[in-house]
């Protein structure tokens, strides 16, 4: 999926299911 992160408001950005995924991604990495 390739987002345009420079057309998405900050905290639409960082939504809940954001983080979420987010958090996913760096525990998997670590």
């Amino acid at each position: 999926m390739n987002i345009d992160y420079s057309e998405i408001p900050f905290h639409e950005r960082f939504s809940d299911d954001a983080q979420a995924v987010a958090i996913a991604v760096v525990q998997s990495a670590l």
